[in-house]
């Protein structure tokens, strides 16, 4: 592992210029805070505005993304897709315990394994399981077919999560930057069965469950939209064939042309948090699908937001050779209190 030095200056809130202390009472984590506007039932119709100025962890990565937050274990990771890193701190300790490690394959998302210190992984031709303290990936059952061998190569696992009963849900993408449809959707049963949900995928993001499970939330970046299915926890099923649309309803669309909804996370309230591509800043959305709140951010480029209790983890991009407006500010990670918190991440199930 290589240690890192981060700074937690300066981060800010419309409502409080003080650096927000992550505590180390784990309890505290999830005591329910009021809004610094009303307390609300619900998600709250008042449109809300956070303000961070400086990275909590200055990282100067590429593709930041996948950030998680295993509270039991006191730990927040996220993975910097095209430099092949695994970055790793603890919250109560702070920045000054971020560490990398090298992974030896391409990941989009990681999950934790239920009784193991391995983690479950989308990599870059299927699910894996993975190393944390190596990088080292094993993979459980490749997507990839080798019928398209070309298609197989330019494509790579994106973003995912694991439902309630342990099901591992990824999405693939074209790793060539190409805005086509050529990706797919899946899930990982605990048995290993792998299980086609849909095709024509572009950039599959943004996964996540309304808090009495009955829709999942999942998002094509290029199409603007963050898509709710109706939800079966028992069966995994999303109410939809693969390429049929009955099932699959607009949640919300992003109307701004040059903005891309991006990785998100669900709040107890049932609205949902979704990074803005392009946008500068983090939405919440309410569950009838009305914007009411945002953070803005100081680089454009806003990948995935995660809970760590009451306060979002939020991941960027930087590629000063394709993203010159990102160069500054772009590649670190921000945090911000924004009152309200999420149910904690589920774990991957090995069938016994």
């Amino acid at each position: 592992m290589i240690k890192i030095r981060g700074t937690s200056e300066g981060v800010q809130t419309m409502f409080s210029n003080t650096v927000p202390n992550i505590t180390t009472r784990r309890h505290s984590f999830f005591t329910r805070k009021k809004l610094p506007i009303a307390q609300i039932r619900g998600c709250q119709s008042t449109m809300q505005q956070w303000k961070v100025e400086q990275p909590y962890l200055k990282v100067s990565g590429n593709l930041l993304e996948g950030p998680f937050y295993d509270g039991k274990a006191d730990q927040a990771r996220f993975i910097d897709i095209k430099e092949r890193y695994l970055y790793t701190f603890s919250p109560s300790k702070g920045p000054e315990s971020l560490k990398k490690v090298k992974t030896d394959d391409v990941l989009g998302v990681t999950a934790n394994i239920k009784g193991s210190s391995n983690l479950i992984v989308g990599a870059k031709y299927g699910f894996g399981k993975m190393d944390a303290e190596t990088g080292k990936v094993e993979y459980l059952k490749k997507v990839a077919t080798w019928d398209d061998r070309a298609k197989d190569e330019k494509l790579r696992s994106n973003d995912g999560a694991v439902d309630s009963r342990g099901r591992f849900w990824v999405g693939t993408m074209n790793d060539a930057a190409q805005w086509d449809k050529e990706g797919s959707f899946y899930r990982l049963d605990p048995d290993l069965s792998v299980h086609l949900m849909l095709t024509g995928v572009c950039a599959p993001n943004g996964m996540g469950w309304s808090p009495d499970e009955k829709v999942m939330y999942w998002t094509d970046s290029e199409d603007h939209v963050i898509y709710g299915f109706d939800f079966d926890v028992k069966t995994g099923s999303i109410g939809v064939g693969v390429n049929e649309d009955k099932s699959r309803k607009a949640f919300y669309k992003v109307e701004e042309k040059d903005w891309f909804p991006d990785g998100a996370v669900v709040d107890w309230e049932g609205c949902v948090w979704t990074a803005i591509w392009g946008g500068n800043r983090v939405l919440r959305v309410s569950p009838e699908g009305k914007r009411i709140g945002e953070v803005l951010l100081p680089t454009k480029y806003v990948t995935c937001p995660e809970f760590i209790g009451t306060k979002l983890l939020i991941t960027t991009r930087r590629d000063p050779d394709i993203l010159e407006d990102c160069v500054e500010r772009g590649g670190d990670v921000y945090l911000v209190d924004v009152g309200v918190t999420g149910p904690q991440k589920h774990e991957f199930h090995f069938a016994t």
